[in-house]
């Protein structure tokens, strides 16, 4: 009877030693701040629905950005104009308004919201749509605080919480940051390799002048034409075999065309053509790159067949498309 009664008397204090340890994890201020702080500001099931995102910087004089989604991708309004947009930084930001993390609650009164530069006239703001009807989200971005932290709160409501400022990098709303200036982006087809170009033609524009003020003559035009695994250049009379190439200074120069970008995009129409590149691919599509002449500070317009757009390349930019034949011959090593 005497061990039944002290193992009745140590279970009931087990009991309550248990029942006192999980009223003090229920109820431990820290550890309830802590699930309070775990907030998503934009719902990651509404991702697939989303057609349009508005972005506005800070201040009176703010800009603003339309990215839309048509037809699965994505555009950015400027100018009257719609040109392509860089899915990967807007699938960043969507990341981040979709991503669960600390947001700790600051304040839940509207009398702070000018203290935290959140005031719904002048704070930066991020509107994520889907179709008619109000916003997915509507955020509003204030100051930065200690520690790299910013302030926000959606419009509308009172609470404001801070986070880690992942945020302010997309809320330039310049539009040349969110372009998609490749002149050779990937399609349906795949991206584009120097594996599977077949055959490169390049004719470089002509000399600005002769010294008479005449044009003088443009240099031959390059060729280079896939062997197996090798390449053969000729340009005019010269013919270089594959034992006379640097072939990893082909596959570079290559590469390089097709990771062109340009600088921004233009409405004008290209003028009169005074070079251009072909690409001749393995699965029969042809390429061609047309550049117009150079401006005063040797910047081309150029244009892609089959794509609506007219890019500005940078002087050294087009540099970088135009190369000697002589470059690519191997050199001689040490005897």
């Amino acid at each position: 009877m005497e061990y039944r009664r002290k193992l009745i008397i140590l279970s009931s204090l087990t009991a309550v030693l248990a029942l006192a340890y999980t009223l003090s994890l229920i109820f431990d201020p820290e550890r309830s701040g802590r699930r309070s702080d775990s907030y998503v500001w934009l719902d990651p099931r509404l991702r697939d629905s989303i057609d349009r995102i508005d972005i506005r910087g800070a201040g009176d004089s703010a800009e603003s950005l339309s990215l839309w989604r048509r037809n699965g991708l994505w555009l950015v309004l400027r100018d009257g104009g719609e040109y392509p947009a860089r899915e990967t930084r807007i699938n960043d930001l969507l990341d981040e308004l979709s991503r669960r993390d600390s947001y700790p609650h600051r304040s839940s009164s509207p009398l702070s919201h000018g203290h935290f530069g959140l005031d719904e006239a002048r704070s930066a703001r991020i509107t994520v749509r889907g179709g008619a009807g109000l916003p997915l989200l509507e955020l509003l971005a204030g100051n930065s605080g200690a520690g790299g932290d910013i302030f926000l709160r959606k419009a509308g409501g009172d609470e404001v919480r801070s986070g880690k400022d992942r945020l302010s990098s997309y809320l330039d709303a310049q539009a040349r940051s969110w372009l998609d200036l490749r002149l050779f982006p990937e399609t349906e087809n795949g991206g584009i390799t120097a594996e599977s170009v077949q055959r490169l033609s390049v004719r470089p524009a002509a000399p600005e002048n002769t010294g008479d003020g005449e044009p003088g003559n443009p240099a031959a035009p390059l060729l280079i034409s896939r062997l197996q695994n090798s390449w053969r250049i000729s340009a005019g009379d010269l013919s270089l075999e594959p034992g006379d190439i640097e072939k990893t200074r082909v596959d570079s120069y290559i590469t390089g065309i097709i990771n062109t970008t340009g600088e921004d995009f233009t409405s004008a129409a290209l003028p009169p053509e005074a070079a251009s590149l072909s690409l001749e691919l393995a699965d029969g599509r042809v390429l061609n790159l047309r550049l117009g002449p150079a401006g005063d500070s040797g910047q081309r317009q150029a244009a892609v067949s089959g794509s609506p757009y007219t890019y500005i390349l940078a002087s050294w930019a087009v540099d970088r498309l135009f190369r000697e034949p002589e470059y690519f011959r191997r050199r001689a090593g040490p005897e």
